[in-house]
């Protein structure tokens, strides 16, 4: 688990350097005079018929929270800024596109790849984690993180679910 996320933190890294690659044919002003030049009618009606930025989407790197987490699930899961939007939680729509088209091929290279006694293996760790994860709710004297315990279980579940399903079509 640790490898795909290692993995596609990398090919988001690969997206963006491709992508100031591109930015980088701009030219930039780096005069120093810049105060003594003076804007004339024509050029102000240029930059008016320019074409507007491109949208701004939610980044499906991180779905907007402009942060990655290392360990998902954890309380305290140590977090880093994402790096195709640079901890903003938005990029332009082709930025977007690129991320999914490249999430798309890891999920199918990673699916291609999956091993059964792996995935089983993964399935007795997220069985024992939500085991796990029950009996420290049970426990919990805590009004405030009983709602973070129901979450975290909702979600064991929902992995439970996802890896059974992965197995079973690795059987069939």
């Amino acid at each position: 688990m640790k490898n795909i996320l290692k993995l596609a933190l990398l090919s988001m890294l690969v997206l963006i350097i491709h992508s100031c690659k591109d930015s980088s044919k701009n030219s930039y002003n780096t005069s120093n005079d810049i105060e003594e030049q003076e804007l004339s009618e024509d050029t102000i009606a240029d930059r008016e018929e320019q074409p507007l930025a491109e949208k701004m989407v939610t980044c499906p790197g991180c779905n907007g929270k402009g942060v990655i987490e290392l360990d998902p699930g954890s309380l305290m899961a140590p977090t880093v800024p994402c790096s195709a939007c640079n901890g903003t939680g938005k990029v332009s729509e082709s930025t977007a596109n690129k991320i999914i088209q490249i999430n798309q091929q890891f999920h199918q290279q990673s699916q291609q790849r999956v091993n059964p006694a792996e995935l089983e293996y993964e399935l007795e760790k997220a069985k024992t984690m939500l085991d796990q994860l029950i009996e420290e709710r049970e426990n919990c004297s805590s009004v405030t993180l009983l709602p973070s315990y129901d979450n975290l279980i909702m979600k064991q579940k929902e992995r439970i679910y996802e890896l059974e399903n992965q197995l079973n079509a690795i059987a069939y």
